[in-house]
């Protein structure tokens, strides 16, 4: 489940930042915007580090670039950094539940379940909004499937999906009926998410996973066409992955 987990890391931040020190600014506003489409968007993580910091020479105590700076870290796998900038942020600002996502994080990507549970419930204690609770019943879900409870998984995901729908739970419930060995309920979700014009995804790289992992169902299958389809789809939505540039020739060769 973690390299399942690691790329999509910042799919447990929502856009939702609305503790911050200084008082926000227009010009602040826009570097905010700016940074996240960077590092949520075009996933460009070593690049919005860089423009974190710019803003952080004029906003240097604003817990909301710290956060985002630690979740950057996060993704280049730099554990340390990231932790430093997530205690700086909660420091800050005691209430933001998001340090508490990013700490948690830290700690599911070294396998201690049972310290990312203290953060990440900590951190739905402290979540007011929608999006923020429903970011952190996803947390708990993995746990969940981390243990075998995949009733319980659902349930938590099925919450947040109902509180704030997006495509990227529909990631995740198919992620669930695959580890009960239900391919086709998966396949169905995955199908219907990805053909619903009106599913927003927060995030992208949920959307071209979702495809990918359609691909690889249909490949176990023997199904190449169908396979082929799908991993052409996430290959056009991340042109950069090397496992579907590879996948992608293979099916191409089979189909000749």
């Amino acid at each position: 489940m973690r390299t399942l987990f690691l790329s999509t890391i910042t799919f447990f931040f929502f856009i939702s930042c609305s503790r911050v020190h200084p008082p926000q600014s227009n010009d602040r506003d826009f570097d905010i915007q700016k940074i996240k489409h960077m590092l949520f968007e075009q996933e460009r993580y070593a690049e919005s580090i860089s423009e974190i910091e710019k803003s952080l020479s004029k906003y240097n105590e604003d817990s909301t670039l710290f956060y985002l700076r630690g979740m950057a870290y996060l993704n280049t796998k730099q554990y340390e950094f990231a932790m430093n900038d997530f205690i700086a942020a909660m420091r800050m600002d005691p209430q933001n539940p998001l340090p508490y996502n990013g700490i948690g994080n830290i700690f599911y990507l070294k396998f201690e379940d049972h310290l990312a549970e203290t953060f990440w419930t900590n951190g739905l204690a402290r979540a007011k909004n929608p999006a923020e609770r429903a970011m952190f019943l996803a947390n708990l879900a993995l746990l969940a499937m981390n243990e075998k409870k995949y009733d319980e998984a659902l349930k938590l995901l099925e919450e947040a999906k109902k509180i704030s729908p997006d495509g990227r739970y529909e990631n995740l419930i198919g992620r669930v009926y695959v580890l009960m060995k239900n391919n086709k309920k998966a396949k169905e979700i995955w199908s219907n998410a990805l053909a619903n014009n009106t599913l927003p995804w927060a995030q992208y790289n949920f959307k071209h996973n979702t495809a990918f992992r359609l691909c690889e169902l249909y490949l176990d299958e023997k199904n190449y066409k169908e396979a082929f389809q799908f991993c052409e789809m996430a290959l056009l939505m991340y042109p950069a992955s090397p496992d579907y540039q590879k996948l992608f020739i293979q099916l191409k060769q089979k189909l000749k």
